[in-house]
């Protein structure tokens, strides 16, 4: 049921004060006016708007033209109509007018004219007469100063002609072993090219990093924080770097990743000490453990041809496990990718795979038992290539005669 209400209006009236009525009949008052004055046509002009009136017009809009008939001195009397069009095309260009004549010279500097000057004559940028305004900076690039427009030419990149022999073997060869010159040089020696106040404080020996050579490197950005911790904590999270990506295709949605990470710390710790130092004299049930946090989906990716990831290696403590000689190792870069995180559909299982998905025989993961294991746990064609790609590296190249 309803409840009435007193007041038609939308607010609602919290103090009333009706008033009586008046103690006496209104006045009636008499008005001069002129009786056009209710006999305006102007409340009809919407009621003209709203009505369309049909317009009965022929194709030639009311003004009938006769092609037959040609009149007398239009176009060479007809000549037009039969093919003549040297009246209104003529063949020969009239002769330029004294005023135009500077539209006639190079189109490569700018001509103007000047109070004086003669018609006809170009003048470039340079030559124009220079106009000083007091509240008015003229910008260095467009200024047409002479000495400015010096200072531009030395600065601009003239083309360089490519050697036709840059690419040959010899000339590689050539280029290479200049630069052992070079690096024989003693540090006290060497200047920086552009920053004449820098000076050397230590060298480093760039190689190939054989340890990531074999390996297909990516760089991977995330659109927010990886990490599942919801409370604040200080200092990074000793986890994210031993992540784990599963990238599973699913048929009609496209790659799916699963982002694994260790279950705590202290596992994250291990594990990486255990990298470090090699399965060697690991216990044969040795596992960590990483749980799943969720599954992310490629956003853009783009392939790289000459980026790299460069690791430095300062001790140069070559007797202690997993550490190689002082130097800078780099490694090439495949492909960058941004990953964000897969939106879950309604009554969507994030943790189930879709049904044609486990028939083919992947399931999914909630966690992976992580071992450190040499190359004897590699089938023999993983195993072999992966040498393949290492001898690159560890084997100095045969040239063939």
């Amino acid at each position: 049921m309803s409840k009435s209400s007193k007041s038609d209006l939308l607010v609602r009236v919290r103090y009333q004060n009706p008033l009586p009525p008046p103690p006496f009949p209104p006045r009636l008052l008499n008005i001069d006016t002129t009786p056009t004055r209710y006999a305006s046509y102007e409340f009809l002009k919407p009621l003209a708007r709203e009505r369309e009136l049909p317009l009965v017009i022929d194709g030639e809009l009311g003004l009938p033209l006769e092609l037959g008939k040609i009149a007398s001195g239009s176009y060479g009397d007809g000549a037009y109509w039969d093919g003549d069009r040297s009246k209104i095309a003529p063949t020969t260009a009239p002769p330029a007018h004294d005023d135009d004549l500077f539209l006639q010279g190079d189109a490569s500097a700018s001509s103007s004219f000047t109070p004086g000057s003669q018609p006809g004559t170009p003048i470039t940028m340079g030559e124009r007469k220079k106009v000083d305004v007091s509240w008015l900076r003229r910008t260095e690039y467009l200024s047409s100063d002479p000495g400015t427009k010096a200072k531009l030419g030395e600065t601009t990149i003239k083309p360089q002609t490519q050697d036709v022999e840059v690419f040959s073997r010899d000339r590689r060869v050539a280029t290479i072993a200049a630069t052992f010159a070079a690096s024989s040089t003693p540090l006290a020696d060497l200047k920086h090219p552009t920053k004449k106040g820098l000076t050397v404080v230590e060298s480093f020996d760039v190689l190939p990093d054989e340890a990531l050579y074999a390996n297909n490197l990516s760089l991977v950005r995330f659109g927010e924080d990886p990490g599942e911790s919801k409370e604040v904590k200080i200092g990074p999270d000793a986890r994210l770097p031993r992540a784990v990506f599963r990238p599973v295709e699913v048929p009609g949605e496209g790659a799916r990743i699963g982002y694994f990470l260790p279950q705590d710390e202290d596992t994250a710790t291990a594990y990486e000490k255990r990298r470090r130092d090699g399965p060697e004299g690991a216990p044969e049930d040795e596992a960590f453990d990483f749980k799943w946090i969720r599954d992310y989906e490629v956003a853009n990716r783009r392939a790289l041809g000459q980026e790299f990831i460069f690791t430095f290696a300062e001790d140069g403590d070559v007797e202690r496990p997993g550490k190689r000689a002082k130097g800078v190792y780099f490694a090439a870069l495949q492909d960058a990718q941004t990953l964000r995180k897969r939106r879950v559909t309604r009554n969507e299982d994030p943790r189930e795979f879709p049904a044609a998905l486990v028939e083919q025989g992947t399931e999914f993961w909630d966690g992976i038992a992580m071992a450190v294991k040499g190359m004897e746990a590699m089938d023999e064609d993983e195993a072999e290539n992966r040498k393949g790609l290492e001898r690159e590296v560890m084997e100095p190249p045969v040239r063939l005669a």
